[in-house]
Order: structure tokens, then sequence, then C-alpha cells
């Protein structure tokens, strides 16, 4: 199997380990529940579904603990103002990904920008720290590669411009 770590630290700070597996249908697998064995530790169990699995099989191994993920809301880059009758908040988050293992890891961070279908509703990203970023979706995705023991940061900020008598829930 190939190993990769997920998270999406906007709905929990644990990153979760995936096992990539090529090759499984030689081994006659069935749909069912499965025991999840990791470097020689019982860590729990699952449900495999076999009819949904492509030429690659992905299973969540669980949450890894030695992977410490922080993300914050940077203040001194917040800032609401009014311009031209509409109100325009910038906001500003950094993500910071620990390695305490000590072996490197592939992991992939998901975070997302606001989404608008309304025309009077601007939003408008500022930074994204070279992330791969999907403006339908507001998707931001950083893919990265962390050594031993190492600390990454990320940081993301935007703008919402919108008319001042308009409330926006949730920003």
């Amino acid at each position: 199997a190939d190993y990769s770590y997920h998270a999406i630290p906007k709905l929990d700070k644990d990153a979760f380990l995936i096992a990539h597996v090529t090759g499984w249908e030689q081994f006659n697998l069935l749909s069912g529940n499965a025991n999840i064995y990791f470097e020689n530790s019982f860590i729990g169990s699952s449900y495999l579904q076999l009819q949904n699995a492509n030429d690659t099989l992905d299973i969540s191994l669980g949450r890894d603990k030695k992977i410490s993920i922080n993300r914050e809301k940077l203040k001194d880059f917040s800032k609401n103002q009014i311009i031209s009758g509409n109100m325009v908040k910038t906001m500003a988050y950094e993500t910071t990904i620990r390695n305490s293992k000590t072996v490197p890891i592939n992991i992939e961070i998901d975070d997302q920008l606001p989404i608008s279908d309304n025309n009077q509703i601007v939003v408008k990203m500022l930074e994204n720290s070279n992330a791969e970023f999907n403006e339908k979706t507001g998707a931001v995705v950083w893919k990265m590669n962390i050594a031993p023991s190492a600390t990454e940061k990320r940081k993301f900020s935007f703008t919402v411009k919108y008319p001042k008598d308009q409330n926006i829930p949730n920003l």
C-alpha cells in the first residue's frame, strides 16, 4: 500500500491516514467488516465496500496523533471596512502542520473559500500559499511532503464584498 494523510482543519484538527492499495483484486476480498492493524497494533474496525472501489482500494486507518494541525484566524490581517456603500471583510487564516514522526509524510490539507451565487456578494482570493484553488467550488488544497520532525505553515486570505445593509451569517 501507499500511505498518505488527509486533513480538513476547519472541521477537525486531526490528520487521517489513508492506505491506497493497488492490485487488491488478486486477494479475493469480500465486502464486509474488517479489523484494521497498523504498525503491529489493532487500531479499529472498518467496513470494506468493494463494489465502489476502482483500481485502487482506499482504506482509512484512522487518526494519527503524531501529526498535529492547528488552524487559526490571523487577527492582524483580518478587518472590516466600508467602501462606497459596501462592507468589505478581509479574512486571513494560517494552518500549521507538525510531523512528529521519524519518517516523512505526504499530506493533503483541505480548506475552503466562501462561494456566492449572488452577484452583489463578491469573494476574492488574496493569498493562498501556492494551493490548488477551484474557483467554482471554493476548494483550497495543499499537497505537501513534510520531513520528519518538521513544521510547515500555509496561509490564505480573502475578501468578501457585499452591500452594507445585508447581513451575512457565519462570516
